[in-house]
């Protein structure tokens, strides 16, 4: 064979071992797939088993220190705002705009809105007569106004709507720098008469209101006026066109309004939540533009299908819906929408037929899980029932629950430590906090909203946690804004690694346990190639402790009819809960057309680990085109253009390099004794057993110690063929 038809076979299996790790990180079930839903019709539930909230340390003693939620960052609220609630006559409210980053908090008639992060660039409007009722950020419409004009501010009143421009210093590095809000209105609408309790701005610039009459709103509004309708006006589609000659007041009642508006922006739908608990489903139209009723359900009869479903005989558990949250269509296929109850229970929904594409056409209750506490061994601590604010965004959920008129309890429950189960399992932790919580939001870094929207499906954090950063939480208190950061797994093993001082010990151990050899080993290179050299020096000491050896695995039963295992046997699937996620072999033949099941090389998981994480590494250009095609319709000529900044491939070049140094700084330990020690642990005759199975004949030709250099390498042609 050549050199260079060698070298080719090298990369080209090198590539497929990065293909086969690729697709193992999808492998993990969809939620609905965690949560066993299987039809809309059904209504099933979770959250009463040991399994589905485990006690981390019952399970890993040394983790119980290994924090679950990482710093706390305080930003009181800026002392102009302190003094300007001494003045306070009728009415105050507070909530957050994370796009922007910005707090916001009206008192009576005046906005005040600030960077939460900092406290600083504190603007505000004074314009208005009366007290402020509801506040909403808005994207505007492409075209409608001018390029500098940037969001739109919606202020309601007891008497009218308010559309106010936002824009942002220009010449700043910071897209959200220096707040203005224009001066003057840009549209004004009376409300006849309705009190609206929310806002929504959705993803294609559209203004829905929540009115405190029961109806759905919105503002239409247009570049110029047209030959029938003005720049700006209000419809209300709950009356669709009577609302044009009938006053709504004389045609509604006061008796359950409105009190939150959600869109789902991967799905065009819009869901309203009213007061008394009653949920309603609208479809946008595929394009987002359109707006028809679907479907409602009510809190009695959600209240019933629980009761149900869990067989509790305390109803209360389930009354009280205080939020709602989408499932977006990365997350779950099947799910839609999360509403979170005042006891912390949480309800899924789905609004079509089980695995159909349709529009939206119905609205049904498919599963109720409980929160931490009502497992057998788990029945001392409840965030219920005094839950006043929710908050749920790929996979975590937040819960403020009082505790005192100005403390709260804040609850976080994720299931990041469990990642590739089959079922939904999480951990859970609570935290005091100074202050009663008035709203809870999740930071949103430049460029993130546009990648999240961007993904088919939501990986486990494991996944993305070499490129993402830890998630933050912003709540905002009485007492300011707090940031919390939800450490990743590997934050939580740099903690460790940082608190033993060393790659070794009982905490490691578990760790290594908890998430499987392979999860953690890449974990391990993500801080062995990181700056902090002591950080890294324990990273690479633990990954070589800790990542396991490899071993042969000798079969000793035959499948059905002498033909080995089933295909099935060897299939990767999502484990079952706190096993590691294991790449399992294929198998060999026999000779002569016997069915002889060989002996497997079950690698090591510091092999796995590493070609995992290199998988993860190149798999945002992997099976993209790294150049595109640009053709210029004038002349006719073609520009190849990078299909990639340069800054993402200067990032991803650097983090090859410090892998391959990291290979090249360690090869001394990738040596026969890798192997040979496995003598130690195997049976006397492993050697003639893997022999036997390795020549057709079935009689061994060659010595142990040759098989031992021909694994080596083997391991290092595909570092090489990969470097």
């Amino acid at each position: 064979m050549s050199t260079a038809q060698g070298s080719n076979e090298a990369l080209e299996s090198a590539g497929g071992l990065v293909d086969k790790y690729q697709v193992s990180d999808q492998r993990f079930y969809d939620l609905s797939g965690l949560l066993r839903v299987t039809s809309d019709r059904l209504t099933n539930g979770s959250g009463q088993s040991d399994v589905d909230y485990p006690f981390l340390s019952s399970l890993f003693p040394s983790l119980d220190g290994m924090p679950l939620i990482g710093d706390v960052d305080h930003t009181p609220l800026p002392s102009e705002l302190v003094q300007e609630f001494e003045n306070m006559q009728c009415n105050s409210d507070m909530g957050l705009m994370p796009v922007i980053k910005r707090a916001w908090l009206t008192i009576d008639s005046t906005i005040y809105l600030w960077n939460y992060e900092d406290g600083k660039d504190l603007a505000y409007f004074d314009g208005l007569k009366e007290v402020i009722l509801a506040v909403g950020l808005v994207v505007p419409k492409l075209g409608v106004f001018q390029e500098h004009i940037r969001y739109l501010l919606c202020l309601t009143t007891p008497t009218e709507i308010v559309i106010l421009g936002v824009s942002f210093n220009e010449t700043s590095t910071d897209p959200h720098n220096e707040l203005h809000l224009l001066p003057e209105p840009l549209f004004c609408l009376p409300s006849d008469n309705v009190s609206m309790a929310a806002v929504l701005g959705t993803c294609t610039g559209r203004v829905f209101l929540a009115g405190k009459d029961g109806c759905l709103y919105e503002v239409v509004y247009q570049s110029k006026d047209g030959w029938f309708k003005k720049r700006c006006y209000k419809v209300n589609h709950s009356t669709s066109y009577l609302s044009y000659i009938v006053p709504s007041f004389l045609s509604f009642s006061d008796e359950d309004p409105l009190v939150q508006l959600v869109e789902d922006s991967s799905r065009n739908i819009l869901y309203t939540r009213s007061q008394n608990g009653t949920i309603q489903v609208y479809d946008l139209n595929v394009d987002g533009m359109g707006l028809s009723y679907v479907a409602s359900m009510s809190l009695d009869t959600i209240v019933r299908k629980c009761c149900n479903t869990m067989r509790i005989a305390d109803k209360t558990l389930f009354n009280g819906i205080i939020h709602l949250s989408l499932i977006p269509l990365a997350e779950s296929f099947t799910l839609h929408l999360l509403a979170i109850t005042k006891s912390g229970v949480r309800l899924y929904f789905t609004t079509t037929p089980q695995g159909k594409t349709q529009r939206p056409s119905l609205l049904s209750l498919v599963h109720v899980r409980l929160p931490p506490g009502y497992s057998p061994s788990n029945a001392a601590s409840k965030p219920g029932p005094t839950v006043h604010q929710g908050f749920y965004r790929r996979g975590c959920l937040l819960l403020a629950s009082s505790q005192a008129e100005d403390r709260d309890i804040i609850w976080l429950v994720d299931p990041d430590l469990y990642p590739f189960q089959n079922s939904l399992v999480e951990a859970f932790v609570n935290y005091p906090l100074n202050g009663r919580t008035w709203c809870m939001a999740e930071s949103i870094e430049p460029g993130e909203l546009e990648a999240v929207q961007s993904l088919t499906t939501l990986p486990p954090a494991v996944v993305t946690q070499h490129t993402h950063p830890p998630r933050r939480f912003i709540l905002l208190t009485t007492n300011g804004s707090y940031i919390i950061a939800k450490p990743r797994p590997v934050d939580q093993l740099q903690y460790i690694l940082e608190q033993t001082r060393s790659g070794q010990g009982q905490a490691l151990e578990e760790f290594f346990h908890l998430h499987g050899n392979m999860q953690a080993s890449a974990m391990c290179l993500i801080l062995a190639t990181r700056p902090n050299k002591e950080v890294a020096h324990w990273a690479t000491e633990a990954y070589f402790k800790h990542g396991g050896e490899p071993h042969f695995i000798f079969p000793t039963t035959l499948g059905p009819n002498g033909a080995g295992p089933s295909p099935n046997q060897f299939q990767q699937q999502p484990s079952s809960p706190f096993s590691s996620f294991v790449q399992a072999p294929p198998s060999l033949g026999g000779a002569l057309g016997r069915p002889v099941i060989g002996p497997e090389v079950q690698l090591s998981g510091k092999h796995n680990g590493l070609i995992l994480y290199l998988a993860r590494l190149l798999r945002p250009l992997w099976n993209v085109s790294v150049t595109i095609e640009e053709k210029n319709e004038g002349s006719g000529d073609v520009k190849v253009m990078s299909h990639y900044d340069i800054m993402e491939l200067a990032v991803l070049g650097e983090q090859l390099r410090e892998l391959k140094a990291f290979l090249d700084n360690n090869i001394q330990f990738f040596t026969a004794n890798d192997i040979s020690s496995q003598k130690h642990s195997s049976p006397a005759n492993i050697h003639q057993r893997m022999l036997y199975f390795m020549r057709p004949d079935g009689m061994p030709t060659d010595s142990p110690d040759n098989v031992q250099q021909s694994l080596l390498n083997k391991f290092r042609c595909k570092t090489r063929s990969i470097f």
